[in-house]
């Protein structure tokens, strides 16, 4: 009884923090984050592809959709698209946001046509050539995307969302044709990306960077709270640590 009493005041606290910062956020609260390293060289990949006159490919992975457990990683990729694609309009660089799911690819369709619009560039955005379809299944989707990097030769490759093994294959062809790759992934694959990108963010720092160049008041809200939560967690272990030193057994306390 008293572990379920402590879970729920844990789990009021952990939630009363969480909106009080969203809400401070939207009052006008300034979050100031760290910008993160990879965040320069998402620049630095557009204005490679910009000297070369090539194109940059950004996919969201084929493990995630609108309604799938991930979907936070997928919003949060949009924001990173968003991001990207104002660079590349401003520096006319064609982005190929290649999809396997309808909704994933109507929200990038979304993102790259208004960014070229508002940047003067209307043109650079090809309706059905920006954002392809390369099939409903991981095969279909890997064999189309590793014949289309081959064939285009890109000078960069961004993936931020949800991936299955196949992305490691796509980062080796990637390689191969002289592609700068970029990766955030919040799944085990994590591990993957490090081994086989140029540049990579782990887990949480996905959503960090979405939160960053969004400056989306919540989304930076949230950023904070769960930084707080942390340390919160972390100080509740260091006091288990040192009671325990003077006997006092919490866990045995709780049980």
């Amino acid at each position: 009884m008293l572990v379920r009493g402590v879970a729920l005041v844990l789990t009021a606290a952990i939630a009363t923090v969480m909106l009080c910062m969203i809400v401070l956020g939207q009052r006008g609260k300034v979050y100031n984050l760290r910008r993160l390293p990879a965040l320069d060289h998402i620049a630095e990949a557009v204005g490679r592809c910009s000297e070369m006159a090539k194109e940059l490919f950004f996919e969201f992975g084929v493990a995630v959709d609108v309604e799938s457990e991930l979907s936070q990683y997928l919003m949060a990729g949009v924001s990173v698209l968003d991001y990207t694609a104002q660079l590349a309009a401003a520096q006319r660089v064609k982005i190929i946001s290649p999809s396997v799911r309808p909704d994933v690819g109507l929200l990038a369709e979304e993102v790259l046509s208004q960014a070229y619009a508002r940047a003067g560039n209307p043109e650079l955005y090809e309706r059905g050539e920006s954002v392809p379809y390369y099939g409903s299944t991981n095969y279909s989707f890997m064999s189309r995307m590793i014949s289309e990097l081959s064939r285009r030769k890109p000078g960069a490759l961004m993936e931020f969302g949800g991936f299955v093994g196949a992305f490691i294959a796509y980062n080796e062809v990637a390689h191969d044709v002289g592609a700068i790759t970029i990766a955030g992934c919040a799944r085990p694959e994590t591990a993957w990306n490090a081994i086989t990108s140029d540049h990579w963010m782990m887990g949480e720092q996905v959503m960090a960077a979405a939160a960053y160049v969004s400056d989306n008041p919540i989304m930076k809200g949230t950023v904070v709270a769960a930084d707080i939560v942390k340390y919160g967690v972390i100080a509740l272990l260091l006091v288990g640590v040192v009671l325990r030193q003077f006997g006092i057994d919490v866990a045995r306390l709780l049980a």
